[in-house]
């Protein structure tokens, strides 16, 4: 297995607290998809706005971990 570096480390286990975060709202998400079909979510937030590319790319994917289909916009991009 190859050494990381400090820095890599670090951002392994960044992420996995982000991810264990997400899982939350992206259960909300669900629900409220669910329940009601609101297909459109604004997060917003200074982390939410400091870290957006991976903090939006990890809530999709646990949102699709979730099982949660049908939250894409009008071009079929993935949307959260």
């Amino acid at each position: 297995m190859p050494q990381l570096s400090s820095d890599a480390l670090l951002g392994l286990f960044a992420t996995d607290i982000l991810r264990a975060g997400l899982t939350h709202l992206a259960s909300a998400i669900t629900a409220l998809f669910t329940a009601i079909g609101v297909r459109r979510f604004i997060i917003m937030g200074g982390f939410a706005l400091a870290v957006e590319p991976p903090y939006a790319s990890l809530l999709t994917e646990e949102i699709e971990r979730l099982g949660c289909v049908g939250l894409t916009d009008a071009a079929g991009s993935r949307a959260a």
